[in-house]
């Protein structure tokens, strides 16, 4: 049928900052933002201080390939989110996330989607060969559907995962 065009990235990066635009794939966790995005972001993490701050702003949109973009008519999932990380010292890292998501573009007949998650993730490792990560998430969505109708819905995760990964085994419990 044509030419298909799957992925297009570039990247501008130095030891501290990096910009990426174009298909975009920023894991800020398993609850606030897990999928690539067409699009861009921007990171600063200091690359000589491996403990110290990290930030990630992203922004784009949540479809496959780039022709969805100019196709018929397609929805557009639009994601904004930002990201903070820092850890004291060897043992303990905390972050926490923001993703705002909304629909624009909708085909007639289909719903359009709003809505917003904050995370809260920790890591901390006791000692060498044990990490335990926790993270907890709070969400809230509007859809509102073709009639006009509004229905909200509101959630919220926690998840708590305990590695060993010392020689000569690794034990995960989830």
């Amino acid at each position: 049928n044509g030419l298909t065009l799957t992925n297009l990235q570039g990247k501008l990066s130095n030891n501290v900052h990096a910009l990426t635009l174009g298909d975009t794939f920023e894991s800020f966790s398993q609850y606030a933002l897990n999928t690539a995005v067409k699009g861009g972001s921007w990171r600063y993490a200091d690359s000589a201080n491996p403990g110290g701050p990290e930030f990630t702003v992203l922004h784009g949109l949540a479809v496959s390939r780039w022709d969805n973009l100019w196709d018929l008519p397609t929805l557009e999932r639009r994601v904004t989110g930002a990201r903070a990380k820092q850890a004291f010292g060897d043992e303990v890292a905390l972050g926490i996330s923001a993703v705002q998501t909304s629909d624009g573009n909708v085909p007639p007949g289909a719903s359009r989607l709003k809505g917003h998650t904050a995370t809260v993730d920790a890591e901390y490792r006791p000692m060498p060969g044990l990490t335990v990560r926790a993270e907890t998430s709070f969400s809230g969505y509007e859809e509102e559907l073709a009639a006009g109708v509004v229905v909200k819905t509101d959630g919220n995760a926690f998840r708590l995962e305990a590695v060993g990964d010392a020689d000569p085994s690794r034990v995960s419990l989830e």
